[in-house]
């Protein structure tokens, strides 16, 4: 990240634009910025935003990424 970036920097970049405009990468994910792994739980939260507006909360079910190689293992691309 560069010198001088804040956490809420990475929420203020994933803030969708009129409900219409989403956004998702690395630089979206605050727990997981500039991972693979980031990127892939930003993409799956813009979906959510996208797919299942009426929810709210984003929900994710991703219990345990201390081990990212086991994460990886155990995801599914459908």
């Amino acid at each position: 990240t560069a010198l001088g970036t804040e956490m809420q920097h990475f929420n203020d970049l994933a803030e969708e634009i009129d409900n219409k405009v989403f956004f998702a990468g690395e630089h979206t994910e605050i727990e997981y910025f500039s991972t693979v792994h980031g990127a892939y739980l930003s993409g799956r939260t813009a979906a959510q935003q996208i797919l299942l507006p009426e929810v709210g909360e984003v929900v994710l079910e991703c219990n345990d990424t201390s081990d990212l190689s086991s994460w990886i293992q155990g995801m599914s691309m459908k």
